[in-house]
């Protein structure tokens, strides 16, 4: 599962016990603040969005029933996440030692009065969830894995093909503390030790760690934190992936870390900003400025600088034009090409713009002397429409029809063989890896080695005008006049299809924080929630809806918008 999974298909149970009635076990007032606000954290629309309704507290229950009957009704409404979460005393059984939750009512010595958690276990055998997560904040929690992992523990994914053939459903259990340690409350805090690091990660996110935050993610950085201040280290156990799958966003994302009086050692917090999905779903979208209409016939491609301060399109007027994103006005004259130009991309730090234009050339301009630089590529048997730099600015990838080129910016040369593809190229991208070309071709997506010049599997059957997440993460296609995301690792759907469009999208384009995906036609460009897989706002209306093309702003925060020989900017 990539991304935030569905809060209207997911479910979380919230149990604490914070007082007890016999002197054996010492009250945890802290626990009724741990619900509370990992309740409010897991509600918040920026950390995972869950209703209310859908995360239910259980504080202080008295009996098996009370404790269990909830996650029973969760069990038969989670499709896609359940979450269980205990903080309470954790005790041993006095025959097996096996881990037991406490009560308000248990006494230390005698088992009946306690909870075992393979009642919990059992009872999430029978789960309809593809992922599943157990957070024990007790002591000796690392006893829910079992002795032996085989047998016990949640080895709810050893049976998991019971419910579930294509054996997706994933398990993932997060302990406080190891199977002889004791989970700590330190005197004068809000929170159990566990939980109130816990609640600084969901609240401040993981600087470095990506637009969604998974399990092992989460416990990679609890470590760091507890070891830091020298509490109890957290253990896990995770099945199927169960640590990989994303489970709420990450607030760091686009942050600069800062340092802050009394952050814990080793961790440094952040400010929190939006992503792109979160700020454009909370404000109205408009037009910005004029029109950029100077082309004198259709625009055929559009780029953004780097730092976004320069958008360069090229045209069948066989012209290429830079304007200045901020006025909105054409930065000095036209560069002109010797036949129309049919793609134009900036390099890495934004000082060369490639031009691929319909005789076969590509041309390099720099930008700053507004004149050619260097030798142009050209090859006979490689007319190039479709140009991309690779993130290092080294090669230059083109194609056209089903072959693609590898070329040396440096020494203008080809670099080997030419790939040979199975149908037409639509477009084309560098993974994030450097290594690795991704084809969108007609429908499919083919990933290559572009060191060896081989083939990476068999195509990637998934639907027409594939796209690329910028991590690599996700390709999203269209299926007739739906639009289906898809895991790029192991090729399976995820969720739900993208409906709205009232016919197949031309072309698809993800931001740069991957949190938005923007598909359009000539009729219309509709902006989708990826994480939610849902649509964001109404569909752009500008004096003309629909568009040729679309390219997002480097930070996120427009959409440049290109429909015949005009362009808007839509934020």
């Amino acid at each position: 599962m990539i991304g935030v999974p569905d809060p209207a298909l997911s479910r979380a149970v919230l149990i604490g016990t914070s007082t007890y009635e016999f002197p054996g076990l010492n009250p945890l007032p802290t626990v009724a603040a741990n619900l509370r606000d990992l309740a409010a954290a897991l509600c918040s629309s920026d950390i995972w969005g869950l209703h209310p309704e859908h995360c239910e507290i259980v504080l202080n229950p008295s009996t098996a029933y009370e404790m269990i009957a909830p996650i029973a009704r969760a069990t038969e409404k989670a499709k896609e996440t359940l979450l269980v979460y205990y903080a309470g005393h954790g005790l041993p059984t006095r025959h097996t030692g096996s881990l037991q939750l406490a009560l308000t009512g248990t006494e230390p010595e005698r088992d009946h009065t306690a909870v075992p958690f393979d009642y919990i276990r059992a009872q999430l055998l029978t789960a309809r969830a593809r992922h599943c997560i157990v957070v024990l904040d007790c002591c000796l929690a690392a006893r829910a894995f079992g002795m032996n992992a085989d047998d016990s523990a949640i080895a709810l994914a050893g049976q998991a093909d019971v419910r579930d053939p294509e054996g997706s459903t994933a398990t993932y259990v997060l302990a406080a503390a190891a199977e002889t340690r004791l989970a700590v409350a330190p005197p004068g805090e809000t929170h159990t030790a566990f939980t109130g690091e816990l609640l600084g990660i969901l609240r401040d996110g993981i600087s470095g760690a990506g637009t969604f935050l998974t399990p092992d993610a989460i416990f990679q950085e609890l470590n760091v934190g507890l070891l830091a201040k020298g509490r109890p280290l957290p253990q896990c156990l995770s099945r199927n992936d169960g640590g990989k799958r994303g489970l709420v966003f990450n607030r760091a994302v686009g942050n600069t870390p800062v340092e802050r009086t009394g952050a814990t050692p080793g961790r440094r917090e952040v400010e929190w900003r939006p992503t792109t999905a979160q700020r454009l779903a909370q404000r109205k979208l408009a037009i910005q400025g004029r029109v950029m209409d100077s082309h004198k016939e259709d625009i055929e491609s559009i780029d953004f600088s780097p730092d976004g301060s320069v958008i360069a399109t090229s045209s069948w007027d066989k012209t290429i034009r830079l304007w200045d994103v901020t006025h909105q006005v054409q930065l000095g004259k036209a560069l002109k090409a010797s036949d129309w130009v049919e793609c134009v991309a900036f390099n890495f730090d934004g000082t060369l713009l490639a031009a691929a234009e319909n005789d076969g050339v590509v041309r390099f301009w720099d930008i700053a002397k507004r004149g050619t630089k260097g030798k142009k590529l050209r090859d006979d048997n490689l007319i190039s429409d479709l140009i991309r730099f690779s993130p290092d600015g080294t090669f230059l990838a083109s194609a056209y029809a089903r072959k693609v080129g590898l070329w040396n910016v440096a020494k203008r040369e080809l670099t080997g063989a030419r790939i040979k593809c199975d149908s037409r190229v639509e477009s084309l991208f560098f993974h994030p890896d450097g290594t690795t070309l991704v084809l969108a071709c007609a429908g499919a997506v083919e990933f290559w080695d572009l060191r060896k010049k081989r083939r990476l599997g068999k195509p990637f059957t998934c639907g027409d005008n594939g796209t690329l997440s910028p991590d690599g993460a996700i390709v999203a296609a269209s299926r007739k006049k739906a639009i289906q995301l898809w895991n790029s690792a192991d090729r399976s759907t995820l969720g739900n299809e993208l409906t709205g469009h009232r016919k197949r999208a031309d072309g698809m384009v993800f931001s740069p924080d991957g949190s938005v995906l923007a598909s359009y036609n000539e009729d219309e460009v509709r902006l989708w929630d990826v994480a939610r897989r849902s649509e964001i706002s109404k569909p752009f209306k500008g004096s003309r809806p629909g568009a040729d093309m679309v390219k997002f702003s480097p930070d996120g925060r427009m959409l440049a918008i290109a429909l015949e020989e005009s362009m808007w900017l839509w934020a």
